[in-house]
């Protein structure tokens, strides 16, 4: 087998990882879960805590993948239809983001996650802005999803990120970058 084959080859252990956190992220959006203001705004859940932990531990494919399934058959199952395209390519997005800056430094340096989180929280929010503006045909009404969007993004820095350091330095999770 060639090197640059082995190197792209997808492993059993990264497929059940990938959908270990596609499962945890589908399960905290659905079952913790506050809508911020009725009919739109902006929906605060847990979601977005496996990404941040799948990101530090993992690597940002797992990230990404596990991200944008969980939240995209959240929005299937959930009810939000409309907004499942819009939130697979916005949490594929965010997942890589954080993965990409947790990877820096050999993601022993909490504060390339948190760029990542603080970089990939302004994706999410400019992309749901854009998609409800999109969905609704006005782009005015889609700020009110920003506060809930930036709750979101606080409880990756301030509960993520602790959580997935925390599992990281028991040195359980073996991984190759």
């Amino acid at each position: 087998m060639s090197a640059n084959r082995a190197k792209n080859s997808i492993s059993i252990q990264d497929i059940c990882i990938t959908a270990l956190f596609a499962a945890l992220s589908f399960t905290a959006t659905y079952f913790v879960k506050v809508q911020v203001f009725p009919g739109n705004g902006g929906l605060v859940h847990f979601g977005n805590i496996p990404v941040v932990v799948a990101a530090v531990c993992f690597g940002r494919k797992q990230a990404a993948i596990s991200g944008a399934v969980g939240m995209t058959l959240f929005d299937i199952v959930g009810g939000y239809f409309l907004w499942a395209p819009f939130t697979c390519v916005i949490r594929l997005a965010v997942g890589w983001i954080i993965g990409y800056f947790a990877s820096k430094s050999g993601s022993r340096n909490a504060l390339w996650a948190l760029l990542g989180i603080i970089l990939g929280g302004l994706v999410l929010i400019a992309g749901y802005y854009l998609a409800e503006g999109i969905i609704y045909g006005n782009f005015t009404a889609p700020a009110l999803g920003i506060p809930g969007n930036s709750i979101q993004i606080a409880s990756m820095a301030v509960v993520g990120l602790p959580i997935a350091y925390a599992i990281k330095g028991t040195g359980r999770v073996v991984r190759k970058r």
